[in-house]
């Protein structure tokens, strides 16, 4: 199975945003810490976790919407069950003729994306955000 971060991070090195020498150092840290290599890459601070997300979303194919320049209803949280949210980091940011937009960690999982559309009783359309910006 293809590892979507891993595509993620030679889309990286592709753009010139992190080097092999980079990832290198970032898998070494990632084997000390026990985390993945993403993580680490973003915990050294050779990517910020927005640029990640971004990429991610690129090699995805789905939109990238920051939360920090996107307003949010609070509202909105009670319309995914809360463990349902958590476990597959979703949150809706609106819904339009029965299409709910909802932000996810990874909009690309089949099956988060099924119970989120059930869950809501809605079509869903699916965009990347950060999972810490969900999480807040």
């Amino acid at each position: 199975m293809i590892d979507p971060d891993r595509i993620a991070i030679q889309d990286l090195i592709q753009r010139r945003r992190l080097n092999d020498q980079d990832v290198n150092r970032a898998a070494r840290h990632s084997d000390v810490d026990q985390i993945t290599l993403a993580d680490a890459l973003i915990e050294i601070g050779l990517i910020s976790a927005r640029d990640f997300a971004i990429a991610r979303a690129r090699v995805r194919e789905v939109p990238f919407v920051d939360l920090d320049s996107f307003e949010i209803n609070p509202a909105n949280a009670a319309l995914i069950p809360t463990d349902i949210a958590k476990k597959f980091g979703a949150f809706t940011l609106f819904s339009v003729d029965g299409t709910a937009t909802v932000g996810m960690a990874d909009p690309a999982d089949p099956f988060a994306l099924d119970r989120v559309q059930r869950a809501l009783h809605a079509q869903v359309d699916p965009v990347l955000c950060e999972p810490a910006a969900l999480a807040a």
